[in-house]
């Protein structure tokens, strides 16, 4: 993950970082926390993946991270070595549309690629970022005139239907 192409472009991860809760939901449901891995083109352009995170086993990678944090908002401490591959689920479902950053200035100029799937986290590692950020999040975005693409393994399909398409409208990703 930290180096993509997609649509004939080539991104390199920029950076990372969480949102708790996820500023993704499905079906209405926010997730405890999402990754965010920002990738950028040589030429212009932003691609992210995002990765829903939920409380359970635990991820050596988020135990590491957390372990390094700063215990407070602003803080600055050394990065310790990460491998993105360690935040990606098993199952590579995703969900593709254009859309915007979520932070400041919300420029529209982001492919979003959200995996359906989540990874587990222990709830300690949840608690401990929520007490740096108690909820850094932006509110959920209504779908408004974007497509929304289902890739289920590799194969695109609204909604685990079999052929491919684009959909609009009711949208699980956001809930309306």
């Amino acid at each position: 993950m930290a180096e993509v192409t997609f649509g004939g472009k080539t991104y390199a991860l920029k950076q990372f970082h969480f949102h708790a809760p996820s500023e993704h939901a499905i079906d209405g449901k926010r997730t405890a926390m999402e990754a965010h891995f920002v990738h950028a083109a040589p030429e212009g352009g932003l691609l992210v993946a995002g990765v829903f995170m939920v409380p359970g086993a635990a991820n050596a990678a988020f135990f590491t991270v957390m372990a390094a944090a700063p215990r407070t908002a602003g803080d600055k401490t050394p990065a310790a070595p990460l491998d993105p591959a360690a935040f990606l689920p098993s199952a590579r479902g995703t969900y593709r549309y254009e859309g915007s950053l979520t932070s400041p200035p919300c420029s529209e100029i982001v492919d979003w690629n959200v995996f359906a799937a989540p990874i587990q986290v222990t709830q300690a590692d949840i608690d401990a970022f929520r007490a740096i950020f108690p909820m850094n999040a932006r509110p959920l975005q209504a779908v408004n005139r974007r497509f929304l693409l289902r890739l289920n393994g590799g194969q695109c399909a609204p909604m685990g239907c079999p052929k491919a398409a684009v959909v609009e409208g009711d949208c699980p990703l956001w809930g309306h």
